[in-house]
């Protein structure tokens, strides 16, 4: 299995894991508009990524990225990060993460590889916390982070239906596998 960054050839096949994964998505955070987005706003042609910057900057965030484990020539997970212009110097937010569930179990090393890619990335920009969010109702979420050290930053409401979100948060350097 080998991390890569998310590319134009791997696309579709991101969009189709997180559309399973997730079928309900928050219409800000749509694979079809925050996937290309990471891809345009990092794109060389100015064409590309001045509209793409645009767009960020007017939702408040100054950098998207993703990358996807790939077995096979197959995307079998996907992760990313994200920095808000409000808190860029303080923190990056852990982005859609993701692992085919056809293949959990045989591959669960694909998505703590892609979190462990995540995490080296955000301590190799010298940023201080991860943060994140998740359904307030996903027990094996909630003790899943419990056991990394995240702390409970607030609780709130979103989407439709409605259902509570918790926003948690952990230093990166705490989260490194190899320090």
């Amino acid at each position: 299995m080998r991390i890569e960054a998310l590319s134009r050839a791997r696309l579709d096949d991101a969009k189709r894991l997180l559309n399973r994964v997730f079928p309900e998505q928050l219409w800000w955070e749509r694979s079809d508009i925050a996937l290309p987005l990471s891809l345009a706003i990092h794109d060389p042609r100015p064409t590309r990524r001045f509209p793409a910057r645009c767009f960020l900057a007017a939702a408040g965030l100054t950098d998207v990225m993703y990358w996807v484990a790939v077995e096979r020539d197959r995307v079998c997970a996907i992760s990313g990060l994200y920095m808000m212009r409000r808190d860029r110097h303080e923190a990056a937010w852990g982005a859609w993460t993701a692992v085919d569930p056809d293949l959990r179990g045989g591959l669960a090393r694909a998505g703590g590889l892609l979190i462990a890619h995540a995490v080296n990335e955000g301590c190799r920009r010298g940023i201080p916390l991860l943060r994140l969010y998740t359904y307030a109702d996903d027990r094996a979420m909630q003790r899943f982070l419990a056991r990394r050290n995240f702390r409970l930053i607030r609780e709130k409401t979103a989407g439709r239906p409605p259902r509570r979100i918790r926003i948690v948060e952990a230093p990166f350097d705490s989260l490194r596998l190899s320090k």
